[in-house]
C-alpha cells in the first residue's frame, strides 16, 4: 500500500509539472508580416531569426568578424554556463552535471549559432508576427544580452565550431527558468502563443506543431 501511495504521488507530481506545458496562452498575430522559427534539438528549442531584413540588420549588433562562417539565419539559445561549456556533447553528460544544472541556480550565457540552411529545411516551426512586434521582439532580445558600448559581450574561445559564439547574458538559470522557458518568454513578450510553463521542449513544440 505504501509503495502505491508513493507511485501515485510521483505520478501526481509529474502531472503537475507536465500540465502547464500543454496549456496555451497568448494568440496568433492577426498581421503575419514577418516570419521567424523555432528549432529544436534533443533538449532545447531555440529562436531563429533572419540576419537581415528590411526592419533589422543584426550584423550591426553582432560583429560578424567574430564568426569564421555565417549564414542568412541564426539561432539564439540561453542556458546554464557550466552545462554549455562542460557538456558540448551528450557523451560528456554525467548525473552530477545534470543535477547541478537543474537544481542549482547558475549563471547563464546566450549561444548564437548561424545555420547553414533555411530553418524550414531543418524542421523549424514557423512563428509569424507583425512588423511592429518583430521590432519590439528584437529590442527585447537585445536587452537579454549584457552589453558594453551597446554591443554584446563576447565570451572568447568557447565556440563549438566555426559558425557559433557565446555571449554574456542577464538572468539566472534554474529548474524554474530553463532554456525553453527563456525562448517561451520571448514569444510571450509580444503576446504570441506560448505554453504557460515549459521547462522542457515539448510545450513549445506542441504549441506550434
Amino acid at each position: 500500500m505504501k509503495s502505491l501511495k508513493i507511485l501515485f504521488g510521483l505520478l501526481a507530481l509529474v502531472s503537475l509539472i507536465a500540465l502547464p506545458s500543454f496549456i496555451i496562452i497568448g494568440s496568433d498575430d492577426p498581421l503575419p508580416e514577418v516570419e521567424v522559427f523555432l528549432l529544436s534539438n534533443d533538449v532545447h528549442v531555440g529562436l531563429v531569426l533572419p540576419l537581415k531584413n528590411e526592419l533589422v540588420d543584426w550584423s550591426e549588433f553582432f560583429d560578424l568578424e567574430d564568426f569564421k562562417t555565417h549564414g542568412e539565419w541564426f539561432q539564439l539559445g540561453w542556458g546554464d554556463r557550466t552545462f554549455y561549456f562542460e557538456v558540448p556533447e551528450w557523451d560528456d553528460l554525467t548525473v552530477m552535471k545534470a543535477i547541478d544544472a537543474l537544481l542549482l541556480p547558475g549563471e547563464p550565457v546566450i549561444h548564437v549559432d548561424f545555420l547553414q540552411s533555411h530553418p524550414e529545411r531543418l524542421g523549424g516551426l514557423s512563428v509569424k508576427m507583425s512588423q511592429e512586434k518583430y521590432l519590439a521582439l528584437s529590442r527585447e532580445i537585445r536587452s537579454r544580452f549584457i552589453r558594453k558600448n551597446n554591443q554584446p559581450v563576447l565570451i572568447s574561445s568557447k565556440a563549438y565550431g566555426t559558425s557559433d559564439n557565446f555571449y554574456e547574458a542577464h538572468g539566472t538559470y534554474s529548474l524554474i527558468r530553463t532554456c525553453n522557458n527563456w525562448t517561451s518568454e520571448l514569444l510571450g513578450s509580444q503576446g504570441l502563443r506560448r505554453p504557460l510553463w515549459s521547462p522542457m521542449k515539448y510545450g513549445l513544440l506542441y504549441t506550434y506543431q
